[in-house]
């Protein structure tokens, strides 16, 4: 029973002080972590206006092809 309370008080939050090196690499790695994720963020929002862009392409393409169908349904009738 003795044994498990030394356990317990070295495995204490209390006593897992961090070293300023260590301080420092966690906030180094945080800043790495934040500069990675704002990237990525660039890079989606650039993809994602690359793809606005092509379905606005595609979706006018679209509509002319529509349009061009009505109206070769319209020549049609009127042959008929």
């Amino acid at each position: 029973m003795i044994f498990s309370l030394e356990s317990n008080k070295e495995n204490s939050p209390r006593n897992n002080k961090k070293s300023p090196e260590e301080i420092t690499a966690d906030t180094t790695a945080s800043e790495n972590a934040i500069q990675r994720a704002r990237a990525e963020l660039r890079v989606l929002e650039q993809e994602r206006s690359k793809l606005d862009k092509r379905r606005k392409i595609q979706l006018k393409e679209f509509d002319t092809a529509k349009s061009d169908a009505r109206r070769l349904l319209e020549v049609c009738r009127k042959k008929n």
